[in-house]
């Protein structure tokens, strides 16, 4: 069994975070699908970290689009 390293792992969410939503989404849904039942433990941890950085992005997405939002609104 390994051992989590919270550094290794800060760097692989800092690497996915470079990548496009549609291409995480794309890889949780083809992982969650090809694993449905019992799971090995690097693939149970790739889904926590893109579960993790889909979800910061995805809230950094709604917050600039309430910012654009505002600004279409400020204009009128």
């Amino acid at each position: 069994m390994t051992t989590v390293n919270p550094d290794r792992d800060r760097e692989r969410k800092e690497k996915l975070n470079l990548r496009k939503l549609k291409s995480l989404t794309d890889e949780f849904e083809f992982y969650s699908k090809k694993f449905k039942g019992g799971m090995p433990d690097s693939v149970r941890n790739r889904l926590k970290r893109l579960e993790v950085v889909i979800e910061v992005k995805t809230r950094i997405y709604e917050e600039a689009l309430k910012n654009v939002e505002i600004v279409k609104g400020d204009e009128n």
